[in-house]
């Protein structure tokens, strides 16, 4: 029973070995991320399929997704700003926007107001 035991270890640590293995040992794949990192981007998710690759790339400021083919070609590329990814009040295009609400609601009640001094000089 020991023995199985000690079997069974074996070949699943040799096979964890292999697919990491295999993973840090694609020359094209590596060559995709240096240049992503070399420009700035972490989180680089890669992923390998049967026609080549999709990356997925976080900066500082945007997000990346780009196809490759087998032989490391760009095939497309979408850049997209971190800020407009969703609409919660935390990032910088709704700040703008809530403002410019404020400064119309502000104009209203001066508007309001004007009209209420109107009023009282008749």
């Amino acid at each position: 029973m020991k023995l199985f035991k000690l079997s069974a270890i074996s070949v699943s640590a040799a096979l964890l070995g292999t697919s990491v293995l295999s993973q840090s040992t694609d020359p094209v794949a590596d060559a995709i991320v240096a240049d992503l990192t070399s420009a700035g981007y972490s989180q680089i998710e890669v992923i390998q399929t049967k026609n080549g690759y999709e990356i997925e790339a976080v900066s500082a400021t945007d997000e990346i997704e780009r196809t490759y083919d087998a032989a490391g070609n760009l095939l497309s590329e979408e850049l997209e700003p971190l800020d407009d990814e969703d609409d919660d009040d935390a990032d910088d295009d709704d700040e703008n926007e809530e403002d410019d609400d404020d400064d119309e609601d502000e104009d209203d009640e001066d508007e309001d107001d004007d009209e209420d001094e109107d009023d009282d000089d008749e």
